[in-house]
C-alpha cells in the first residue's frame, strides 16, 4: 500500500487554532507574516482578531517592515490605535502628507525627543475623531518647553478630547 504524502500548510489549520496563535503575537507581527497573504479566509480572520485596528510602531519590527506594512496591508479605514515609540515618531512625517486614520480615536507619542510640526499636522489631521491624547517626552528630550506650542495649536481644536495624558519629568518645567 502507497501512502500519500501530506503537504500542510498553515493555511490548512482551523480557525480556532489561528485565532488562538494570533494571540501569542503583536498585531505587528500578525499582520508582517499573514497579512500579505492572498487568502481570503485568512484576511477575514486578522479582521476579526482585530488586527487592523491597532498600529504600534515600536523596536519590535525594523523601519522597512513598518514601510512595508504601510504600503497595502494596513487598513486605514479600520485603525482606531496609534502608538508610536521611540525612534519612529518621525514616521508620522512619513504618514502626515497623505494617510489619515478616519476612525483613529486613540493617539499615543512616547519617548518623542524632539518637537515636530508634522506631529501637530498629525494630530490636527485627527481632531475630529481623537478621544485620547498621549505625548510621552524622552528623557533624552533637548527642550521640555517646546511641546507648549504644540498644546497651544492642537487642543483648542480636540473637541471629542476626554482624556489628555501628559508625561513630562518633575524637574522639567513646561
Amino acid at each position: 500500500m502507497l501512502m500519500q504524502k501530506m503537504i500542510t500548510s498553515i493555511f490548512s489549520l482551523p480557525d480556532i487554532v489561528l485565532l488562538e496563535i494570533f494571540q501569542y503575537l503583536s498585531s505587528e507581527d500578525v499582520l508582517y507574516a499573514f497579512a500579505d497573504s492572498e487568502n481570503i479566509r485568512l484576511a477575514n480572520l486578522l479582521r476579526e482578531h482585530g488586527s487592523f485596528q491597532q498600529i504600534c510602531l515600536s523596536s519590535e519590527l525594523s523601519r522597512s517592515q513598518y514601510v512595508f506594512l504601510s504600503h497595502g496591508i494596513w487598513h486605514y479605514e479600520s485603525v482606531r490605535s496609534f502608538v508610536c515609540k521611540e525612534i519612529f515618531c518621525d514616521f508620522i512625517a512619513f504618514l502626515t502628507p497623505c494617510r489619515m486614520f478616519p476612525s483613529l480615536v486613540d493617539l499615543r507619542i512616547q519617548f518623542i525627543r524632539g518637537y515636530h510640526d508634522s506631529l501637530q499636522n498629525f494630530v490636527l489631521l485627527h481632531a475630529s475623531t481623537l478621544t485620547h491624547l498621549s505625548v510621552e517626552v524622552s528623557e533624552q528630550a533637548s527642550i521640555v518647553k517646546g511641546y507648549r506650542p504644540l498644546f497651544r495649536r492642537v487642543l483648542p481644536h480636540l473637541n471629542r478630547l476626554k482624556l489628555l495624558d501628559t508625561y513630562w519629568q518633575s524637574n522639567a518645567t513646561v
